[in-house]
Order: C-alpha cells, then sequence, then structure tokens
C-alpha cells in the first residue's frame, strides 16, 4: 500500500492523518481480507492472541518456515 501512497505508513502511524477506510486501496485491502476470513481461509482461530505472536516464532524456528 504504500508504493501505491508514498507517505501513508506515517499517515497512519499519525492516528489522525487518515484512516484505512479513508485510502481506497487499503480499504480494498482490508476488504478483501475479511472477505476472506469470513469464508473460512484463515482457520476457526485466526484472530485468536495465540496467532498475535506469529512472526516471533517463526523466526525462533518454533514454527515450520
Amino acid at each position: 500500500m504504500e508504493a501505491l501512497e508514498p507517505g501513508l505508513y506515517d499517515k497512519l502511524n499519525a492516528q489522525w492523518d487518515t484512516t484505512f477506510a479513508a485510502d481506497a486501496n487499503a480499504s480494498t485491502a482490508v476488504t478483501e481480507l475479511n472477505d476472506l476470513y469470513q469464508k473460512g481461509y484463515f482457520g476457526k482461530s485466526a484472530l485468536s492472541p495465540r496467532r498475535s505472536d506469529t512472526s516471533k516464532q517463526m523466526a525462533s524456528g518454533q514454527y515450520a518456515r
């Protein structure tokens, strides 16, 4: 999304400069991810707290790479 809208990440991180809904590309991406989630493609526990450390666990070798 940053490549399509340079400065977007900084604006999002500034919290009130923009929102995902206000940016057409970000809105499309979030909508498409939600559609996939609603169809069950991410499994039953995709948003569980256990998934929040996925990147750290992958880097540690605990999860398959």
